[in-house]
């Protein structure tokens, strides 16, 4: 079969931009910071792989649908602002790729939540040495942007750690080899050569100046653009009565989930939504309810949960890790499936979360506008709701139920042309309008929610390429870097946010005593017994489980453990309070709440303790008190050593090493195949 994935080049994906000297300009010197800043005209877009902090210096550029707008609008003679504010951006080509554009400057500029910093004297020379050299062609354009490196993050480090994703950040072609590039410029003249190894030299910044196979760039389809007359009425309902719900139709397996959608929706509901002028009716905070445990956004899979947005969201979900949820709750597999009531009882309670914390108007305090100098009283905050796919048979009937707890006022829905069987039924809305009840707390949307149709992105673009990365694969790209992130040194500028050169065997655990701190564990799916426990635990992705702090609930004092009669008398072993399925439910979502996941590394049964491997810092670890293990396992990546070359982990050689093993696969199919010829046809034989 041909692989179409590494001949195909998406058109898009090349940037209309001509690097000069007259639109870009580099720091030269070794001892100053890679910084690079490039003027953009009307028209023109750059496309990047990698990963930089941006920061408009001048004027307004969008990306991924945020627009991004300097304190002031761009003059002949600018002055360098006493604070920038750099948005770290990621543009693996796992995804599709950032587009930077230029733009009007708005009327009125959206305030965005920022963190500005502090422009040093060092920097502000930097920069005004950049400009001086943008100085002749400075009337002619509508944005300058300003590019810092971020190479210190680490997040280039999974390239090392599973060689399936080697070169999702960097471009192995000539901007690898900048210094060479420059080099043969200086004696060929070619100044376009020159330029654009100077925009390389910014280490994990590739501009995209040519056609490259196996590339998308980002884009919003056109079924969206001609959608846009909803914006107006999404953006003047009543403060608290927005809560958009996507439903995406049913995708084959081999692809991804469409993350544009309600990325776009975000911004749409944001401050910095790409309109003509920002209006009082933005929202400067959005809820997100994420209800697809297969492809999360926030949260690695298996989860679901709701999590308040105040800032761009510029990455795939694998980037921002330490986004913290508002409530989370653990179900412990890949589709809702294998325990649809759980499942619709934690999103139940998600939404009643987020009706009594974020949709109702408070009386008393609010959020300060710090640059208009006013209070913004309890203003209510949309809610915005991703479902799962599955919209056939079970899938639907929990798709319906969704909606009549959430009662959307807006849904958009993929829908297929060549395959109508990915498609919603025609009676949805009619299945829809009698689940749309008045409530006491909400004032009541109406009854029957727009509904707005978009193409399916598999048909958007007709000949587009074949997925090169499962969903399985995006699932682990995902759970690796969570284990992996750093959860306290997240936004700091200059060091890592990712540590992928400690392996995860090397890091030392956390340690759960279980007598003191664990009041139960759960095994889901699964009927196993107390002698088994420890030995499905061990080596597993469990979710770590605490109570609500401002409930006063009846604990958890594990009367209902199911031990074996042959383990209660044995004094050196304290077993674990166990509440096995389908005897005892999960952990109940009203009570409790999942603070993340983390691996078992290890068991000391004799000291009753379990060695725990987890990003959470200590101020949540100390809240939790309960373990829950599901159907997720755990990436043979993160259990290989990537720098052992091959002959063991950290020295131990494979036969000893517990839970892998390299031994060939065995049976039918298994061996090459050899062709026979001297095995000849009833004709031939004479």
């Amino acid at each position: 079969m041909l692989n179409f994935y590494s001949t195909y080049t998406d058109p898009s994906s090349v940037s209309r931009f001509a690097p000069t000297a007259a639109n870009v300009a580099r720091t030269t010197a070794k001892d100053q910071e890679d910084i690079c800043v490039f003027g953009l005209r009307h028209g023109e877009s750059l496309v990047f792989q990698g990963h930089a902090l941006l920061s408009p210096l001048y004027g307004a550029f969008t990306l991924m649908g945020h627009t991004f707008c300097s304190d002031s609008p761009l003059t002949l003679h600018p002055t360098i602002p006493e604070a920038l504010t750099f948005h770290p951006v990621f543009s693996p080509k796992t995804h599709a790729l950032a587009v930077i554009e230029p733009t009007p400057f708005p009327t009125n500029p959206p305030i965005l939540a920022r963190n500005p910093t502090t422009v040093t004297p060092d920097l502000r020379m930097t920069l005004a040495a950049l400009l001086f050299q943008l100085q002749p062609a400075m009337c002619h354009f509508e944005a300058v942007v300003c590019v810092r490196t971020m190479s210190w993050c680490g997040v280039e480090g999974i390239e090392k750690t599973v060689p399936l994703f080697k070169g999702i950040f960097s471009v192995p072609e000539a901007p690898v080899r900048a210094e060479e590039v420059s080099a043969r410029s200086a004696e060929e003249g070619r100044e376009g050569e020159r330029i654009l190894a100077n925009m390389a030299r910014v280490r994990g910044f590739w501009p995209i100046l040519k056609p490259t196979p196996g590339i998308k760039a980002f884009a919003v389809p056109a079924s969206f653009h001609q959608t846009t007359h909803c914006r107006r009425g999404v953006r003047q309902q009543k403060d608290g009565q927005v809560h958009v719900l996507a439903l995406p139709h049913q995708l084959p397996a081999q692809r991804v989930r469409p993350h544009f959608l309600y990325r776009v929706l975000l911004h749409l509901l944001s401050p910095s939504a790409n309109t003509d002028h920002y209006t009082p009716k933005s929202h400067p905070r959005i809820a997100f309810v994420e209800a697809d445990v297969g492809q999360s956004e926030f949260s690695p899979q298996g989860i679901v949960s709701l999590h308040v947005l105040d800032r761009p969201v510029l990455g795939p979900p694998f980037t921002h890790p330490h986004i913290a949820p508002h409530r989370s709750f653990f179900v412990g597999t890949t589709s809702p499936r294998d325990d649809p009531d759980y499942y619709l009882a934690c999103l139940g309670e998600l939404i009643e979360v987020w009706k009594r914390e974020f949709a109702e108007e408070e009386e008393n305090g609010g959020v300060e506008d710090e640059e208009e100098g006013r209070m913004e009283r309890g203003k209510r905050v949309p809610l915005l709701i991703n479902t799962h796919g599955w919209i056939k048979g079970l899938g639907y009937d929990l798709l319906l139920h969704l909606l009549s707890c959430a009662l959307p006022t807006h849904v958009f829905a993929f829908y297929s042309t060549t395959t109508p069987s990915r498609n919603l039924p025609p009676s949805f809305i009619s299945s829809l309008s009698p689940l749309v009840v008045p409530t006491s707390s909400l004032t009541c949307p109406p009854t029957s929610p727009a509904l707005y149709y978009l193409v399916s992105p598999a048909e958007s673009d007709p000949v587009a390429p074949s997925q090169k990365y499962h969903p399985s694969d995006h699932r682990t790209l995902t759970l690796l870097s969570y284990l992996h992130h750093d959860s306290e040194r997240f936004g700091r500028d200059g060091v890592p946010w990712w540590d992928f050169d400690m392996r995860l065997v090397e890091r030392v655990p956390w340690c759960l005593d279980w007598i003191r701190g664990v009041k139960g564990v759960w095994v889901l799916f699964e009927e196993v017994r107390w002698s088994q426990l420890l030995y499905t635990l061990n080596g597993s992705v469990v979710a770590l489980i605490g109570d609500l702090e401002d409930e006063s609930v009846e604990r958890l004092d594990g009367e209902g453990m199911d031990v074996d009669d042959a383990m209660q008398g044995r004094a050196q072993l304290i077993p674990p309070p166990y509440f096995p399925t389908p005897a005892y439910p999960p952990p109940p979502p009203k009570h409790t709440t999942c603070h993340g996941l983390a691996v078992v590394r290890s068991i000391d049964p004799s000291r009753q303790v379990f060695h725990l491997l987890t990003p959470l810092p200590y101020d949540k670890l100390r809240r939790v008190n309960a373990l829950v293990k599901g159907s997720i396992d755990l990436p043979i990546w993160a259990i290989l050593d990537n720098r052992g070359g091959g002959a063991g982990v950290c020295g131990v050689p494979w036969k000893r090493v517990p839970y892998v093993s390299f031994e060939a696969g065995g049976g039918v199919g298994s061996q090459a195949r050899r062709a026979r010829k001297n095995v000849m046809r009833r004709g031939q034989a004479g």
